[in-house]
């Protein structure tokens, strides 16, 4: 049983293994960057050209998960 949180990241990590994924992540307000660290972490397992957008409203935010900024 997943009951965990590092459970269920090695869950979605097998998950995703040779997978190639988009993950949206819409209105992020992770302002630590070490919470940020734990988020992505199961998303490292993805194949090549997989990748995680981002948006926030926070420009503290986009500083500390190092976001390529579009203003719109």
């Amino acid at each position: 049983k997943l009951n965990d949180l590092d459970s269920l990241q090695l869950e979605l990590m097998e998950k995703l293994r040779d997978t190639k994924f988009l993950v949206v992540l819409d209105d992020v307000w992770i302002e630590r960057n070490d919470n940020w660290i734990s988020l992505k972490k199961p998303f490292v397992s993805g194949i090549k050209g997989s990748k995680i957008l981002k948006t926030t409203r926070s420009e503290n935010v986009a500083k500390i998960v190092h976001f390529d900024t579009i203003q719109v």
